[in-house]
């Protein structure tokens, strides 16, 4: 049977499991493939991850994990996804995540 996947709960928890597990790759990773996930299927989600200020949450995962080039990709991926909406360039400016993305 088809179960329905309560995508607002996995928005939620995607930020949780950032601001607590930034430091581990894998987990870090999976997140970002979440959050980019969410965000390219409804622009919802762009607009609540960037309310809940994850931006900084994913610039560090990505300074914590630079080796990982996993969670580079990923991070990468996502901040470009949500540089657009409303004052997320200078969010990601302001966080260093420029030196990120280079």
């Amino acid at each position: 049977s088809f179960v329905q996947l309560d995508y607002k709960h996995l928005a939620q928890s995607t930020v949780r499991g950032m601001s607590e597990n930034a430091g581990n790759a894998e987990i870090m990773s999976s997140l970002l493939e979440i959050l980019y996930f969410l965000c390219s299927r409804d622009e919802y989600y762009i607009e609540y991850f960037s309310k809940t200020n994850v931006i900084p949450w994913i610039i560090k995962g990505m300074n914590l994990n630079l080796p990982d080039r996993n969670v580079q990709e990923t991070g990468c991926v996502a901040l470009w996804g949500l540089a657009p909406y409303n004052d997320n360039k200078n969010l990601i400016g302001a966080n260093c995540g420029i030196g990120c993305i280079t």
